[in-house]
């Protein structure tokens, strides 16, 4: 008896990055002096060429971790947890939390903020939830905590000054997020001088990604065969008679199942023609940056998998697919 229609979770198999997409830069600093860079890093090779959301928030929280001590560092003054135990790391969600405690626990006084500068390829920001177009903005105050001040960086570009260290951008496709403790609605960036609001009042302040949990980002075209994990083990999925499975292979495993889904889900309108300034609707009429919205989205696809004996997804290397 065939099954009734329902929705379910998807998730991205292990994305594969090119050598070249591997590296994070991190750049901290903090209020009251005018050198405000604390122990800092270049460009690292941090995370693995084959990865998921959760392994990379690991790698890339282990590195956080090891600079803000001070026990890794390529250049800067002190250690950034110096300053007010300031603090950040990626949750679970995808999300960068930054804190520094407020002075003595007076949190009516301006006490200074702390801030930092983190590199990566486009591809690991997808992949923990942010999209760097859609959410980067430079327009203060920040009023929302999707709101991040992304930057798209070139190839080879120097950044963070003349004094950092291994600071030339590796390829094409990197964005920088500068984040900092500065409260919402606060109009202000972390400086040399203490402004009321610029440490949120000693409460964490969260940049998060547009697509929260596990996302899965179809990548296109969509004629390209994509491998995705669902979030069970050992499912049934009931495979259509009428429809040839594709040649495809998860894990070197040849699929022996297929049929039609639907997949749900949000995406961005408008088409960017250049590095972060404009895009286009469908009607090919420009609009501003700010006016692309993320729409809800649908689509139809061929999905091929390989099953067990009995008819369940069949499970390989991590996970069922």
């Amino acid at each position: 008896m065939p099954t009734a229609p329902s929705w379910m979770p998807i998730t991205d198999a292990p994305v594969e990055l090119r050598d070249v997409q591997t590296y994070v830069s991190i750049h901290f600093y903090h209020s009251g002096s005018a050198d405000t860079t604390d122990y800092s890093v270049g460009f690292r090779d941090t995370l693995s060429l084959v990865g998921d959301h959760d392994t990379w928030i690991s790698q890339i929280n282990a590195l956080l971790a090891n600079v803000i001590d001070g026990s890794d560092f390529d250049y800067g003054g002190q250690p950034w947890s110096d300053f007010g135990h300031a603090t950040a790391r990626f949750l679970e969600d995808g999300a960068l939390l930054v804190q520094r405690d407020p002075v003595d626990g007076i949190v009516a006084t301006a006490e200074g903020g702390a801030g930092m500068r983190i590199c990566m390829h486009e591809n690991v920001w997808r992949q923990l939830g942010f999209d760097p177009q859609l959410q980067g903005t430079s327009d203060l105050p920040l009023t929302e905590e999707t709101q991040c001040r992304f930057e798209q960086l070139d190839s080879g570009q120097h950044i963070n000054g003349p004094d950092a260290v291994d600071t030339e951008v590796p390829g094409e496709g990197y964005w920088s997020l500068r984040a900092e403790t500065v409260a919402l609605e606060v109009d202000g960036v972390v400086s040399p001088y203490f402004f009321l609001g610029d440490d949120n009042y000693g409460q964490p302040r969260y940049f998060r990604p547009i697509n929260s949990g596990n996302p899965l980002i179809l990548r296109g075209p969509l004629s390209t065969p994509q491998i995705v994990r669902l979030p069970f083990d050992q499912g049934y999925l009931e495979s259509d008679p009428t429809v040839q499975w594709s040649t495809a292979e998860v894990n070197n495993n040849a699929v022996d199942r297929a049929r039609y889904f639907a997949i749900k889900g949000q995406r961005a309108t408008g088409t960017p023609t250049g590095p972060g300034q404009v895009a286009t609707d469908p009607n090919g009429q420009v609009l501003e940056l700010d006016d692309i919205e993320a729409k809800d989205y649908a689509v139809a696809v061929k999905a091929s998998w390989l099953a067990s004996t009995y008819g369940t997804v069949g499970r390989t290397r991590g996970g069922p697919r």
